[in-house]
């Protein structure tokens, strides 16, 4: 990747870029949470009305995604947050989810959620969620509370 400004707009889950990265954000997802736990949404499911995607380009080159899921009763959720290895640690994940957080509040959402797992592969994850003001909380559909969905919450 290039050192250019990362630029963030809302894009296509269907498109090409997309799907390459929703291909690896699907690979890591799984590859790091037991069998019945990979709760990632596909392309199609990220294009519905109730979705905003975002596509961070780094040169003009796809660098990252995340999305937002509004639901009913001021609530959302975050999803599908993930960054290429080459900018991991630049501040680009970061970056995606105040873009979130910001649609969010603009919505008129009072909360934010999102879910991640326990394992060691999620904890950077877990660790950039804490530094953006979320705090575990209790697991909300559709995910079940046991030991691995680890559900976080922050008010907007």
């Amino acid at each position: 990747m290039t050192d250019a400004t990362p630029v963030i707009a809302e894009g296509d889950p269907r498109s090409a870029d997309a799907i390459m990265l929703l291909d690896r954000h699907l690979a890591f997802t799984r590859a790091n949470s037991p069998p019945g736990a990979c709760y990632a949404l596909d392309a199609d499911e990220l294009a519905a009305p109730a979705v905003t995607f975002w596509m961070a380009r780094i040169g003009g080159a796809p660098a990252g995604c995340a999305a937002l899921v509004l639901r009913e009763d001021g609530f959302a959720e975050l999803k599908s947050v993930h960054v290429l290895d080459a900018v991991r640690g630049s501040g680009l994940g970061a970056a995606l989810v105040e873009t979130c957080i910001a649609a969010a509040r603009e919505a008129g959402c009072s909360h934010l959620g999102l879910e991640t797992g326990w394992s060691e592969g999620f904890a950077a994850s877990r660790r950039l969620y804490e530094r953006l003001g979320f705090a575990y909380c209790d697991a909300f559909p559709p995910y079940k509370d046991g030991t691995f969905s680890c559900c976080m919450i922050r008010t907007l």
